[in-house]
Order: structure tokens, then C-alpha cells, then sequence
């Protein structure tokens, strides 16, 4: 984009978060820093609960250090009203900043093979 009074372009990407570096080799180990597959966490930004898929990093902060984005299973909303919405009513999947997410780590994670199977009738 490119701002017509003084033909510059315009900041896309939020302030404080560089460009990613080059792009990893395919098969990166999840990073150490990340909480486990199948904890349970809360989706700041939508107000849902979920369960971590994976885990892989982003972009660079203002420290040089790497962002970690989780992939989330967003869970099914439980309660039964009008007004919920058929996005809250499914099953979802979503990627987050490791900041925009909170963990409930004093939750035993959920065995992710074992929830994948029983969500494709395998089980």
C-alpha cells in the first residue's frame, strides 16, 4: 500500500513484531519453550476454550526472540441458548500468538491421538 500524500508505504505488520527470519527446514522439532499438545488453554481473542494442536515459530519480537503461534482445537461451547452461534456449536482449529493465549497447566493435557481418533469414529 502506498500512502498518497507523501508516497510511502504505509506499516503493515504491528509495531514491535519484525519479519520472520528465513524459513526453517521442514520437520523442525517443537519448540522447548512451548506448552505440550493437548493442554488445555483459553483463546484470549475469542473467548473460547481449546486444546494445543502444535506449536511452531513465528516471527521475531522486539527482543530478537521468536514468537511461538500455536495451533489450537477450539472446543465446542457448552451451553445450550439461542443466541450461540453455529461457529460456537463446532469444533474449530486456530492459530494463535503464544501471547493470546492463556494456559491451564495444572490441567493433565489431553492425549491428542487419542481425541483424534474418537473425533473420526476410528475409535
Amino acid at each position: 500500500m502506498v500512502n498518497e500524500e507523501n508516497s510511502e508505504p504505509t506499516q503493515t505488520l504491528n509495531k514491535g513484531i519484525k519479519p520472520s527470519p528465513p524459513a526453517v527446514e521442514m520437520g523442525e522439532i517443537y519448540p522447548k519453550e512451548a506448552m505440550k499438545p493437548g493442554t488445555y488453554v483459553r483463546v484470549n481473542r475469542l473467548s473460547r476454550l481449546g486444546l494445543i494442536d502444535d506449536a511452531f515459530y513465528g516471527a521475531l519480537d522486539e527482543d530478537e526472540n521468536r514468537i511461538i503461534i500455536y495451533t489450537i482445537v477450539l472446543l465446542p461451547v457448552n451451553a445450550r441458548d439461542r443466541y450461540n452461534t453455529p461457529e460456537e456449536m463446532s469444533y474449530a482449529l486456530t492459530n494463535e500468538y503464544e501471547y493470546e493465549v492463556t494456559g491451564f497447566l495444572m490441567i493433565k493435557p489431553v492425549d491428542m491421538e487419542k481425541l483424534n481418533d474418537s473425533l473420526s469414529g476410528r475409535q
